[in-house]
């Protein structure tokens, strides 16, 4: 989980969160964080890497948008 309005923080650091896909500004957050895994040799997830993410979905058309948690300052909480 994290601790804060996801959109709001993304919100602060870019004037206009606009859809790529369809242009709407109304975006579901997940307070779950999840990982993105870096490719590796034999294109396997890299050894020992993760990038810690949280997304937002466009509530139009579904598109994901993915943010780095540790760009963004936002701290996992494990409840």
């Amino acid at each position: 989980m994290v601790g804060v309005n996801v959109v709001e923080t993304i919100k602060k650091r870019i004037d206009n969160v606009v859809c790529p896909i369809c242009n709407k500004e109304e975006w579901l957050e997940c307070d779950t964080p999840v990982a993105a895994l870096p490719i590796g040799e034999n294109y396997g997830p890299a050894q020992g890497k993760i990038v810690p993410c949280v997304n937002i979905t466009c509530k139009n058309c579904g598109y994901t948008a993915y943010f780095n948690v540790d760009v963004l300052g936002i701290k996992i909480v494990n409840k």
